[in-house]
């Protein structure tokens, strides 16, 4: 009886703790800048985005009023706001998805375009001497 006890909480640990140890890890891996990172289908294409952000472009005429506007359509608020170019980041409230708050928006006639504030890596190493370590002066000197 007790072998049997022991058998079933050794079992329960070999596959419990894995999982929880999986979702830690997924977790933090889910972070960027202390931010948590979402993976979805956007455009027919899987990409990665900060949770609850939009950048949104807007016509330079945009009023203030057009603006506050595109506020209430997804109930957001502003992060960064519209510069020269138009371009300005959106929070979303908890819960608010991003890709549909984003159709919402295309929908109004003075949004150029909105997207996800996607996540970006860099895969390659720069081939630049200064950046390797090595100026382009010391091998000339050197001969080499």
């Amino acid at each position: 009886m007790k072998t049997k006890y022991l058998f079933l909480i050794l079992i329960t640990f070999l596959f419990v703790m894995p999982a929880a140890v999986n979702a830690q890890l997924k977790q933090k891996i889910e972070q960027v800048a202390g931010k948590a990172v979402k993976t979805e289908i956007w455009q027919g294409r899987e990409i990665q985005f900060v949770k609850g952000e939009i950048a949104v472009k807007i016509n330079p005429s945009a009023t203030q009023t057009e603006i506050n506007g595109l506020l209430n359509a997804v109930g957001g608020k502003i992060i960064n706001s519209f510069d020269e170019l138009g371009w300005g980041l959106i929070e979303l409230p908890e819960g608010k998805n991003e890709i549909l708050a984003i159709e919402e928006l295309l929908k109004l006639s003075f949004v150029v375009t909105a997207e996800p504030n996607m996540v970006t890596r860099v895969d390659l190493e720069p081939n630049d001497p200064y950046f390797q370590g090595t100026s382009p002066a010391t091998i000339l000197i050197n001969g080499h």
